[in-house]
């Protein structure tokens, strides 16, 4: 007569236990590959404005204005074509105009659409496009990382001085150490970001 084998109560509680472990390091493993993943993804999309905003630097000697406060960056996009129409900075709106042969305004316009073009010509709209909050009833768009956070940007800069702040928050959605819901902007507390250069948050910046 053959033998039949049953699980005891003990080996079937320690079968459980060896499937949760495995389980949970597989889902530790996945959520570090996929958190990671979109922090590149943020990072990239950071250097595609900062890409835009040094273009425009080289062209203009400056950098656009926020109204020296932390803004959210948005972009319009126009409605009959899908083509980039506004890019807003909070401070300064860069406008794509567009003239006509006896248009007497032409020569302000085409001012404006150097300062557009400046910016835009050095970013990939694509990587743009697929980084935007729908659009608002004004085809208006915000910004945001791979998490779903806003972009904010901040000329003058603070902590960059001199220059422009631009920040993301990162994956727990909070700024700095306090995990605020906004960027500050009452102060320049650069230890909040960074420790001796290192840093002590989990955004994304570039100061």
């Amino acid at each position: 007569m053959k033998k039949s084998y049953r699980f005891t109560l003990v080996e079937l509680l320690a079968v459980m236990a060896l499937i949760s472990i495995l389980s949970a390091i597989g889902f530790g493993v996945y959520s570090y590959a996929k958190n990671k993943s979109k922090e590149s993804a943020s990072e990239a999309l950071l250097g595609q404005i900062t890409a835009g905003l040094e273009s425009f630097n080289a062209k203009h000697h400056r950098y656009p204005s926020s109204g020296g406060s932390f803004q959210p960056v948005k972009f319009t996009f126009g409605n009959s074509d899908g083509t980039l129409s506004e890019i807003d900075f909070g401070g300064e709106t860069l406008e794509l105009q567009s003239i006509s042969d006896s248009d007497p305004q032409a020569k302000k316009k085409r001012m404006k659409n150097e300062l557009f073009e400046s910016f835009a010509k050095a970013v990939d709209m694509q990587t743009i496009k697929n980084n935007l909050t729908p659009p608002d009833s004004n085809g208006v768009c915000e910004l945001v990382d791979a998490w779903g956070g806003k972009i904010y940007y901040r000329s003058p800069g603070k902590f960059k001085t001199g220059s422009y702040d631009l920040i993301s928050a990162g994956p727990d959605g909070g700024f700095g150490t306090g995990g605020a819901s906004t960027p500050p902007n009452g102060d320049s507390d650069l230890s909040k970001f960074r420790d001796s250069g290192e840093k002590v948050c989990d955004d994304l910046f570039n100061f």
